[in-house]
């Protein structure tokens, strides 16, 4: 009979490793710990934002503040929006030549995974470069070609795992763009670690740089706090590589 204690060794090691790179702390690495760090990984290839009840959620939201909303939660932890809506950071960071929702391939969104930037080109020259986070290694971003479906002033995202230590209820995130089923760009109030991969797996962005970006791409808001792409009022083309 061979001996199958070698095989073990390596699953074993394998775990071990795995466990360590993503949560290097010796002292938290518990088998629970590993546990919920593999069930991660896994989950990835699973994502909620896939799900038809995610976009369903999506689309039957109607893009406005939601004053009498919940406490915001990110990772099972209470975060607080420091977010005024009634600000307005427009006037200040876009110039007069500015085109505001153009629809054509002279504009499209670059988004870096590895220098963890998003590069807005119009025309072949840069017209933003803007720092991100992006998902973290276990809900990792999408990468392709894509083209905004979607855009909400303000959206209600919900999702995670109480029990994995991820949950998170996010009321009023602004300037939201979805480019694919449940990923999206859009402003960030509950952290300020851009630069470093941070999220569920769409793209954060400070909130006075996304609302450059959603008011340069398309499709056009027409005077709405929703609107979705059509052949006439198309979205921008978004490509995202590491």
């Amino acid at each position: 009979m061979r001996n199958k204690k070698p095989k073990y060794i390596f699953i074993g090691v394998l775990v071990f490793v795995l466990a360590f790179l993503l949560n290097p702390a010796p002292a938290q690495l518990t088998l629970e710990n590993v546990r919920q760090k593999l069930s991660h990984l896994f989950a990835a290839e699973q994502s909620e934002y896939l799900t038809d009840a995610y976009v369903n959620d999506v689309i039957s939201q109607d893009g406005k503040y939601k004053s009498s909303a919940a406490a915001s939660l990110f990772d099972n932890k209470p975060v607080a929006s420091t977010y005024d809506p009634s600000s307005r950071f427009l006037t200040s960071v876009l110039s007069a030549d500015t085109q505001i929702s153009t629809f054509n391939d002279q504009k499209w969104i670059e988004v870096d995974l590895s220098e963890q930037k998003l590069i807005a080109w119009e025309n072949g020259e840069k017209k933003y470069e803007l720092i991100i986070s992006s998902g973290k290694p276990w809900t990792p971003t999408v990468i392709g070609e894509y083209r905004i479906w979607i855009k909400l002033r303000y959206a209600n995202m919900k999702g995670g795992s109480k029990e994995r230590g991820d949950y998170y209820y996010l009321p009023n995130v602004p300037y939201v763009m979805y480019f694919y089923k449940g990923y999206g760009l859009h402003g960030t109030y509950w952290h300020n670690n851009f630069g470093t991969p941070m999220s569920h797996g769409c793209v954060n962005l400070k909130i006075e740089d996304a609302e450059k970006i959603f008011e340069w791409v398309g499709p056009d808001m027409q005077g709405k706090s929703v609107i979705k792409s059509t052949p006439d009022n198309p979205g921008t083309r978004i490509v995202i590589h590491s």
